[in-house]
């Protein structure tokens, strides 16, 4: 699988403090090998990996995997999703 992040994400990766983009730089390693199963609410096509209270959320196409936006907090996850209704 391929790893693709959008602006939006790196953006968001940019803006993180060191100990947490560590911790998102894990989770990106993970979806590669490990693609999230668990879907959006809302019947929305992407899925969520959890990294603590934060989200990623991806969008799988084919062998890629495109990383949507890191979300910190869950709470920034939920009012992101609320977009698409």
């Amino acid at each position: 699988m391929i790893i693709k992040l959008t602006a939006e994400a790196d953006a968001d990766l940019d803006r993180m403090d060191n100990s947490l983009y560590i911790q998102f730089r894990k989770h990106l390693d993970k979806i590669v090998t490990q693609p999230p199963r668990k879907h959006a609410k809302h019947g929305l096509p992407f899925f969520t990996e959890n990294v603590g209270q934060g989200r990623i959320p991806v969008l799988i196409v084919k062998d890629t995997i495109i990383v949507m936006r890191c979300f910190e907090y869950h709470k920034e996850y939920d009012k992101w999703l609320s977009t698409f209704k």
